[in-house]
């Protein structure tokens, strides 16, 4: 899965996002591990943040930050009456994302069949 963003290249590859310069691509600028498979990705071209949909949640990372580690990771956990065994996790995987045309909210789907939005706290000076 690749999406491309103003001045990088994003690949989503099993659990991982490699971010490469368009003006250097010989070699990735950045890997961001998510910890588990990258099922969609969606950019937030607003504030120049990422969100990875995995088997363990969304991971969100802002391409602007230095940090390889998520800035926001969104999970929901099954009930009680059905956790985790052996073969089943004990959270729901994250199947879709999309963001709001303003940037504003994070919507994602998930393996419950229920799409959850999120409001995203955005500074309006920058």
């Amino acid at each position: 899965m690749l999406l491309s963003v103003p001045t990088s290249l994003l690949e989503a590859k099993e659990n991982v996002l490699k971010i490469w310069d368009l003006n250097d691509l010989s070699e990735e600028n950045r890997v961001l591990n998510t910890g588990s498979a990258i099922s969609k990705v969606a950019f937030n071209p607003v504030k120049q943040w990422v969100a990875a949909a995995c088997e363990n949640g969304v991971h969100v990372f802002d391409l602007n930050n230095e940090s390889d580690d998520p800035i926001a990771k969104l999970v929901v956990e099954k009930p009680k009456k059905e956790k985790a065994t052996k073969h089943r996790p004990d959270t729901y995987a994250a199947t879709a994302l999309a963001w709001s045309s303003n940037g504003r909210k994070l919507y994602a789907g998930f393996t419950d069949n229920i799409i959850r939005a999120y409001d995203v706290n955005i500074d309006e000076s920058s």
